[in-house]
């Protein structure tokens, strides 16, 4: 964030300053915009104890400040200087990196009713509605330059909302992950959105590939996991003259992302939602990030467990992301990583069929074995499992080129409820393996 005019500045923390003689601020002359601008630059105020004497506060000697406040002013008795410990675009970012934690300290019980930079003070004021030591504890990493205090007085600062956010700050890089919300709901989309701050005074880089997204992330649950079915022999598998329907199955497994049971929740750009897949160019690209820069982006959650799993069940879901600094051919740095984990409602219900019971009750139905046993499994096909929310129905199966066709699909149909095999498909649909089982209308 840029620095703010003093005008607004002081607006904010007249109203902070204890004791009994506070300050009527003003603006900073337009001609002297340069002095606002100096990196030791800390702060204006017209003191009323001295007859309303324009005081400008430095960090350091202020080397040169004098000469350009008397160029201006044309009278050293019409304005004096004055020391500081940190200057005020330090304190603005602290309070900047507050404004982030809102909704983080709300769950912790500390209720913010003040946030604003107190120019004579020369430290970030919070007022707390409550307890001070457990405020005083979560803001120690900002030593002085916060001040904690009691206050009963409405909120001064951004109105705190329902969104969740998870914020890390590592050598001058903050890195956040906000999402919409306080949590996700099944069959919701929902935008998740990062941000990562440079408040370094040199530039920072990072890579990507042809996606260009800043920081990569993704979701998963952490306390529910998908069924594993009937177990599988994956020795037989890989032996000589294997089973075929236990080698679908394992296939399919893999090729749907459930085979180690995790139940994951996939993020897309914005040009990518609808599609089968995000891919994304195998390219290296070197962004950079300049001092006091940021960059943004926004990713969204379609509602759905990834690769058309349907509604994943209710939970605690754990969005984790991390930004790498670097670039190519330099050396490789730690990323930094961000967490934020979110209830999920509204999920599947209890007692549903799953993934991989879907595809054991297509295989347990002699129509289906007999439908896939002559299929050369992996060969010119995919195996498919997927849930369409339209037709409520699973779709276990192959896709691909069969009698010299395209989109053929070999598949079963399974009752989400009742795991009975409603229907069986044979034969091309007139489009893309990727749109699905279901003819053209």
């Amino acid at each position: 964030m840029h620095r703010i005019s003093v005008l607004v500045m002081l607006a904010i923390t007249v109203l902070l300053i204890l004791g009994t003689t506070p300050a009527v601020t003003r603006a900073v002359p337009p001609s002297l915009k340069a002095i606002e601008a100096r990196d030791d630059f800390a702060g204006f105020y017209k003191d009323r104890e001295r007859g309303g004497l324009a005081t400008y506060l430095f960090v350091g000697d202020a080397e040169g400040a004098a000469a350009e406040l008397l160029d201006h002013y044309g009278d050293a008795s019409k304005f004096a200087i004055g020391p500081a410990t940190y200057p005020f675009a330090e304190l603005w970012a602290v309070q900047d990196e507050i404004f982030d934690r809102l909704n983080e300290l709300k769950l912790d019980g500390i209720d913010i009713r003040e946030v604003g930079v107190d120019v004579i003070g020369n430290h970030v004021r919070v007022g707390v509605f409550g307890s001070l030591p457990p405020a005083r504890e979560a803001l120690a990493e900002y030593g002085d330059k916060v001040r904690v205090v009691w206050s009963e007085g409405g909120y001064t600062g951004p109105e705190p909302d329902r969104r969740l956010t998870a914020v890390t700050n590592r050598n001058g890089i903050r890195v956040r992950i906000t999402i919409d919300d306080n949590h996700l709901v099944a069959g919701e989309p929902i935008w998740v959105r990062t941000k990562v701050k440079n408040t370094r005074d040199r530039p920072v880089f990072y890579t990507t590939d042809g996606c260009e997204i800043s920081v990569p992330f993704g979701g998963q649950m952490v306390d529910q996991t998908w069924w594993p079915g009937v177990p599988v022999d994956e020795a037989a598998i890989e032996a000589q003259g294997r089973e075929p329907f236990e080698d679908f199955k394992w296939r399919a497994a893999n090729w749907s992302n459930v085979g180690d049971e995790t139940i994951h929740l996939e993020f897309r750009l914005k040009w990518a939602i609808g599609r089968e897949v995000m891919a994304c160019d195998m390219v290296g690209i070197t962004h950079r990030i300049p001092p006091g820069g940021t960059v943004k982006q926004r990713l969204r959650w379609d509602g759905l467990a990834a690769h058309r799993l349907g509604p994943p069940p209710d939970g605690m879901a754990r969005i984790s992301g991390s930004f790498t600094p670097g670039r190519i051919g330099g050396p490789n740095r730690k990323p930094i990583e961000v967490t934020l984990d979110v209830p999920l409602t509204g999920g599947l219900e209890p007692g549903r069929v799953q993934p991989m019971e879907a595809v054991d009750a297509a295989l347990a139905d002699p129509a289906f074995r007999d439908l896939i046993d002559p299929v050369e499994i992996g060969k010119r096909n995919d195996e498919v499992i997927r849930f369409d929310i339209e037709h409520h129905a699973w779709v276990v199966g192959v896709c691909g080129r069969f009698d010299g066709q395209k989109g053929y699909w070999k598949a079963a149909l399974v009752d989400p409820d009742s795991a009975e095999v409603s229907s069986i498909i044979d034969g091309p649909v007139g489009k893309n393996c990727r749109q699905g089982p279901w003819p053209e209308a």
